[in-house]
């Protein structure tokens, strides 16, 4: 089964000197998802907590991810490849709606 975690911080280690090379989220996270069984169709997230500044997402299999209110996944969506852990920063809830991501299998 192909699946997209998303872990949700609002700090990341290294801003608080806790981490000398790379990124980290602070532990503890906000919030952990899953959006399971990716496919050919766009699915999105729950949405993101209010605090939630940074996300980690991880996908066992090449996706694309598109991150809003209302995202769709799309073949010119992020690419991200199979077994990467990227972080992204995202706003808060400053547009009306709360973010999430929407992720869709990709070659």
């Amino acid at each position: 089964m192909a699946i997209l975690d998303v872990t949700e911080y609002q700090f990341l280690a290294q801003d608080l000197n806790q981490v000398r090379h790379g990124v980290a989220g602070s532990e503890p996270n906000l919030a952990q998802q899953q959006i399971t069984a990716l496919s050919g169709t766009s699915q999105q997230s729950a949405a993101f907590q209010d605090s939630t500044r940074f996300v980690r997402v991880h996908s066992d299999v090449v996706c694309r991810i598109q991150f809003g209110t209302n995202p769709t996944a799309a073949g010119t969506s992020f690419r991200l490849a199979a077994g990467v852990t990227e972080y992204f920063g995202v706003r808060g809830n400053t547009t009306g709606g709360s973010l999430k991501v929407a992720a869709i299998t990709s070659t």
